[in-house]
Order: C-alpha cells, then sequence, then structure tokens
C-alpha cells in the first residue's frame, strides 16, 4: 500500500509545479500497486489543480483514478469507531 497526499498528487499532473520531476521519478521506482488517498486529498488537489491549470488539469487526476493509478480510501465503520477512540481518549471517572 502507498498513501498519497495532495501535494504529490498535485506535483504528478501541474508540470510547473517545483516538485513535478523529483515525483514523476519517484512514482516509476514505486512498486506497481495503486496511490492510496483519500477523499479530503482528493478535494484539496482538484482545488488547486484548478487554480494550476482548470479543468484539463482536474481531467488528468480523474483520469488517475480512472486508470486504477489512484484509488480512494473510504474508512469502514470499526475505522471511523477507532479514529474517534484514538482521537478522543475515554476518560476514567
Amino acid at each position: 500500500m502507498i498513501l498519497c497526499d495532495t501535494g504529490p498528487l498535485v506535483a504528478l499532473v501541474d508540470q510547473d509545479d517545483p516538485h513535478h520531476d523529483r515525483c514523476v521519478a519517484a512514482l516509476h521506482t514505486l512498486p506497481a500497486e495503486p496511490l492510496l488517498t483519500t477523499w479530503p486529498c482528493l478535494t484539496e488537489a482538484m482545488y488547486l489543480l484548478w487554480r494550476a491549470g482548470g479543468l484539463p488539469a482536474q481531467d488528468e487526476l480523474w483520469g488517475y483514478l480512472a486508470e486504477g493509478l489512484v484509488v480512494l480510501h473510504a474508512p469502514a465503520a470499526a475505522e471511523w469507531e477507532r479514529m474517534r477512540a484514538v482521537i478522543i481518549p475515554q476518560t476514567t471517572g
């Protein structure tokens, strides 16, 4: 599993991004498996790509999803409960 945050998603698409070349090179060295990201990262990337290149840039990221290069992780119910337990520790009283 390869986790991918907003920055690399944007850099892969936006050729003017200062990290574009490095992210593309890194992608070619990774195992042949999808990049896993979340809805918040995808949403932020789409916003930044709109500013960087408009619809064509956003469409390229949509293409990564359609091709399976990027996949979205949707947390299961048990994961939500675990996140809650980690973020809001239960106090004993």
